[in-house]
């Protein structure tokens, strides 16, 4: 992202409308909250971001930045967004925090997110209907995973 911004420079950094921000569970915090500074300050054209956070959740993992008060708190500063939707994982008050902080109604999506499919049994072959099943399983799993992850957020107040 840093080098986007030096090959377009800031003055057409501020024309970027919408934005789609991944952070695995890896991530250090330092450059995101860079980052985050960066769009508080310079990015006065967004009006849509949509942000992720990753995590692994179990014995062995990362817990990524998605329960982090300093990241959380820097992403409030951003001001004059349209749609702010957040997904992955993250701490259970963030969404609350976040509406009121930053003044947009927020899109929290639990977990990794997949488009819901509208569809009838009857529209769907053998193996369509197979496929649709293990999607539907990964999705209660990772609502499972969601939930163990927030466990122990509520206390995080920003």
């Amino acid at each position: 992202m840093f080098r986007l911004i030096a090959q377009i420079g800031f003055v057409n950094f501020k024309l970027i409308k919408t934005l789609r921000i991944w952070m695995p569970h890896t991530a250090e915090l330092s450059p995101w909250l860079q980052l985050l500074d960066i769009l508080a300050e310079e990015a006065s054209g967004l009006r849509c971001l949509q942000l992720g956070w990753g995590a692994y959740v179990g014995k062995i993992g990362g817990r990524g930045l998605g329960d982090n008060l300093d990241f959380v708190r820097a992403l409030g500063k951003i001001q004059g967004l349209e749609k702010l939707v957040i997904e992955g994982f993250y701490a259970k008050n963030w969404p609350a925090y976040l509406e009121e902080r930053m003044g947009v109604r927020v899109r929290a999506i639990c977990g990794r997110s997949r488009e819901k499919r509208e569809f009838r049994a009857r529209d769907l072959n053998d193996a369509e209907l197979e496929v649709e099943k293990s999607i539907r399983k990964m999705d209660n799993r990772e609502l499972r995973e969601f939930r163990e992850y927030q466990q122990g957020t509520e206390d995080l107040i920003p």
